[in-house]
């Protein structure tokens, strides 16, 4: 506290002091940004928590409905890529989008589908047609010797007609 107090006096004006006390000690001041903080970071983990287990859920009764089988290295896999891109990522994403372009005007909204499409949405999808495969075999090799595979065999199973299609996919998604 002697430290600080002694800093204070040396690099804050004497007009400034009285506002820093304040700032420093008040109560009320700190709780507020104590509640923000922690009510973001409630809707942070909640969209993780509600992204992942409508993934999990939903890959799971496609499987069922496909091949009557539960392939759960898969489904593990749509989870938690789910609940850290749609889920956290998008939450926060689309937060700074709203505070960037504020407002339901036509062009707030323009602004905000474009910049989305061009930056956040591609790049999530390109990270969902490449995790995907890469972590099911990770979660299959935990579950069945407790190896995972080398981190080389990520793109083991992409051939040049994948990436072909996955930019033709991406184009698409930009257009449409």
């Amino acid at each position: 506290k002697r430290l600080f107090a002694m800093l204070e006096s040396i690099a804050v004006s004497p007009q400034l002091r009285p506002a820093m006390r304040l700032q420093r000690t008040d109560s009320l001041w700190n709780a507020a940004v104590f509640s923000q903080h922690s009510r973001d970071a409630a809707y942070v983990r909640d969209a993780g928590v509600q992204a992942g287990l409508l993934s999990a859920c939903s890959d799971a009764v496609s499987q069922v409905v496909r091949v009557a089988h539960v392939d759960m290295a898969h489904v593990a896999a749509m989870a938690l890529l789910a609940c850290l891109l749609s889920g956290m990522a998008n939450a926060v994403w689309m937060r700074f989008l709203e505070k960037s372009f504020p407002g339901g005007t036509l062009r707030a909204v323009s602004l905000k589908t474009l910049v989305d499409y061009g930056c956040c949405a591609t790049s999530f999808n390109a990270f969902f047609l490449v995790g995907i495969p890469w972590l099911t075999a990770v979660f299959a090799a935990l579950a069945s010797d407790g190896l995972s595979p080398a981190p080389a065999s990520l793109l083991e199973h992409w051939s040049v007609e994948d990436w072909h299609a996955l930019m033709r996919l991406q184009g698409g998604t930009l257009v449409a």
